[in-house]
């Protein structure tokens, strides 16, 4: 449990040293935002074949225009359904209603989502398709994410780290998006996972980049 508890120690204050470093190096930029995205996730295994889950996020502004504010952006309410296939390979297919209205002047979001997960060996690969409805425009969103998974001196503890591109295509425009996150997570029971992580967004880096760093606490029960 010592080893347990120095491990944890050890990696948030990588965390930690990570973000106060990339925080640094962009404070001066006025294109520069914090978020915190707070995360519940209830999940459920129906078979040895299929699964689903059921979540719930909401995304809030920390920091933004070189001033600290906290205001709330959005809600996401999210289901996504999961078969099994052969070779550590699933599909999915998601559903999303983001509710933006009660917060700010834009519409709010329904998504629908396919995706394909490989669980290697050493890395994780999942690609993603997204098509978001908006109340004037639809958007096409083809995202990859390659991450690998650390575990600590506890099967308990873990350590994820990933890079995912996003690329975006709405009435003939394209914007491309990096993201690039840390994620500690700890699994106190079989039913309860709790994790913490950080990630760096690169918005729209081939037209004006923009720099969003992300808070990602999450609570996720197996039902």
């Amino acid at each position: 449990m010592k080893l347990v508890v120095l491990g944890i120690m050890k990696y948030n204050f990588l965390v930690y040293f990570a973000f106060f470093t990339l925080c640094y190096t962009s404070i001066a930029q006025s294109n520069f935002a914090v978020l915190n995205e707070p995360y519940l996730e209830f999940n459920s295994t129906i078979s040895n074949k299929y699964s689903l889950n059921f979540s719930l996020k909401e995304r809030q502004f920390i920091y933004e225009n070189k001033a600290l504010q906290f205001k709330h952006r959005h809600i996401d309410f999210g289901h996504f359904s999961l078969l099994k296939l052969k070779n550590n390979a699933s599909f999915g297919i998601g559903i999303l209603y983001r509710s933006i209205g009660n917060f700010d002047n834009i519409s709010n979001e329904f998504r629908v989502t396919e995706q394909f997960l490989i669980k290697g060996n050493k890395y994780n690969h999942r690609l993603r398709l997204d098509q978001r409805y908006l109340n004037t425009l639809t958007i096409h969103r083809f995202r990859y994410k390659l991450s690998k998974k650390l575990f600590l001196n506890s099967k308990k503890a873990s350590i994820t780290l990933a890079n995912e591109a996003l690329f975006s295509l709405c009435k003939a425009s394209l914007k491309l998006e990096n993201r690039i996150a840390m994620v500690f997570a700890y699994k106190s029971s079989e039913n309860l996972e709790f994790s913490l992580g950080l990630e760096h967004r690169l918005y729209n880096y081939n037209h004006k980049a923009s720099h969003t760093f992300v808070m990602l606490p999450s609570l996720i029960f197996k039902i």
